[in-house]
């Protein structure tokens, strides 16, 4: 099985000793004996107090029952990759559907590379003729096309299909994962943006971002700035009437209040002990605000503030640049 080289000194010396409890006997012997989950779980246990490294905890805890969903592990440790990985996510830097991708990797420790797109030219993603939106990730050369592709996709490249880590899920939990993810994509999502652009004040604010984030001239920046402002704020009213909502911030809190009655329903995470999908796509999705108005709104909420922290916690930066 090859591993993955390593941009640290500490994390290219796990992965040297990982190599090395492979290939000893004493090693195959436990990966034929215990199955290959509890296998790498001993075998990274032992490795990484070797190693001396803490960093690299890249494999999560699968199972797939109809579709790809799982329990995620609390200490992740990626172990399928076949040659070093190069990932590159295109995306703008508050945007919620790119933040659930970012929480992703974040919490699986998955090393990536950021290039910000202009959000008027869109420049950067030439190279793409038939995909014109953002996420888009590109792991070895292969392009990923929106957030759920790129997770799913994922699981499938690290592997974590194959393995269990954390708690294997029923098929009820499964589905109720699902319907989460599929909540936060046609609900959740759209009362943030009618939150964060509900005054022509909060829509500058968040294209703010634009000033200090992508490699983009005077006028490219200008323009963007107020060109998406004034875009997402005539968005945001046509939301407003198209998915009859209540008052923004009314509705935000009916959400958030759905989200930690219903979703986490008295549970540390909506995974259980260790966050599930759901978790990081709700946090995804509200991390992308941090900073505005609109979250401080959020964290009224203290059960969501909550969870929100203990996501967090769990979801330091893997962003190589």
């Amino acid at each position: 099985m090859a591993l993955p080289h390593f941009h640290t000194r500490a994390g290219e010396m796990f992965r040297q000793v990982f190599a090395r409890a492979l290939r000893s006997p004493a090693g195959g012997s436990l990966w034929r004996r215990a199955g290959s989950a509890n296998a790498v779980r001993a075998l990274a246990s032992t490795s990484a107090k070797q190693a001396g490294s803490r960093r690299w905890r890249w494999a999560i805890g699968a199972a797939t029952m109809g579709a790809t969903t799982f329990a995620l592990a609390s200490s992740p440790l990626a172990i399928s990759m076949e040659k070093p990985v190069d990932i590159v996510l295109y995306q703008y830097e508050v945007c919620p559907f790119c933040c659930k991708v970012k929480a992703f990797l974040n919490y699986c420790n998955i090393p990536y590379r950021v290039v910000e797109v202009n959000p008027l030219m869109k420049k950067e993603l030439a190279f793409s003729k038939d995909y014109r939106k953002v996420p888009v990730l590109i792991i070895n050369g292969k392009q990923l096309n929106g957030s759920d592709e790129i997770i799913n996709e994922l699981t499938k490249e690290f592997g974590v299909d194959q393995f269990t880590v954390g708690p294997l899920l029923t098929k009820e939990a499964n589905e109720d994962a699902n319907k989460w993810r599929e909540w936060v994509n046609e609900r959740f999502v759209r009362v943030i943006t009618v939150n964060i652009y509900r005054t022509m004040k909060e829509a500058y604010a968040a294209f703010d971002y634009i000033t200090v984030n992508g490699n983009f001239n005077f006028f490219e920046k200008h323009a963007a700035i107020h060109a998406g402002a004034i875009l997402m704020y005539a968005i945001a009213k046509r939301y407003n009437k198209k998915f009859n909502f209540a008052e923004e911030r009314q509705e935000l809190k009916q959400n958030c209040d759905k989200w930690a009655e219903e979703g986490l329903d008295g549970k540390k995470f909506h995974g259980g002990q260790t966050p599930s999908l759901a978790d990081l796509s709700v946090y995804g999705v509200i991390s992308a605000v941090e900073g505005l108005d609109t979250f401080d709104e959020i964290m009224k909420n203290e059960v969501v503030k909550v969870w929100y922290n203990n996501v967090k916690s769990l979801a330091k930066s893997a962003r190589l640049d």
